[in-house]
C-alpha cells in the first residue's frame, strides 16, 4: 500500500501493516505523583495534560500550572483549544491538518503510522503517539485507538 505524505516535512503516513496492532501504555502521565488514580471516581478529565506530559517530559504539576496562567490569559479553560493550543506553540509545537486516505476518509489511530512523536485530537479527546521508528505506541489512561484521528500537533522545536 502506497503511503501518503505531508510536503512540509516529507515524513510518511499511512496503514500500519496489516495484523500489526498499535501498542498501548496506559498512564496517567504524572498525575498519580500527586493526585489518587486507584478509583473510577479519581479520574479527571485532564487529558490535554496528559497527553503534553508524555509529549515533552515535562512534569504534570508545571504543566498544569502553566495551563491554568494561559487559561486566566485567555478566559478559557485549561483543556479548550485556544488554550493548549498557545502552550504548545510555545514549546515548539505545530497544528497540523487531519490526515486523510486516498478516498478522502480520516485515519483511526490504530491506522497511523509515522516516524515521529503526535499528539493527536479525536473528537472529545487529546491523545499522545509515539512513532518511533514506525513503532506506534499510544500512551494514555484508556485505548482510544479506535477514534478517528482529527487534526494533530508535531514538533519542530527542539525542547528534548
Amino acid at each position: 500500500m502506497a503511503y501518503k505524505c505531508c510536503k512540509p516535512k516529507q515524513w510518511c503516513l499511512g496503514l500500519n501493516q496489516k495484523g500489526k496492532q498499535m501498542k498501548f501504555v496506559k498512564s496517567y502521565g504524572g498525575r498519580d505523583k500527586y493526585y489518587s488514580t486507584k478509583y473510577k471516581k479519581d479520574m479527571a478529565e485532564d487529558c490535554v495534560i496528559r497527553a503534553i506530559v508524555h509529549a515533552t517530559n515535562i512534569d504534570y504539576m508545571q504543566v498544569f500550572k502553566r495551563l491554568t496562567e494561559i487559561s486566566l490569559e485567555t478566559g478559557f479553560y485549561p483543556n479548550d483549544r485556544r488554550t493548549y493550543g498557545v502552550y504548545l506553540k510555545e514549546l515548539g509545537w505545530v497544528k497540523r491538518k487531519p490526515m486523510r486516505k486516498s478516498n478522502g476518509r480520516l485515519y483511526r489511530l490504530r491506522e497511523i503510522k509515522c516516524d515521529r512523536d503526535l499528539i493527536v485530537h479525536t473528537r472529545r479527546h487529546l491523545t499522545y503517539v509515539n512513532g518511533d521508528n514506525f513503532d506506534m505506541t499510544l500512551y494514555d489512561t484508556w485505548n482510544c485507538s479506535y477514534k478517528i484521528a482529527n487534526s494533530y500537533w508535531e514538533n519542530v522545536g527542539d525542547y528534548k
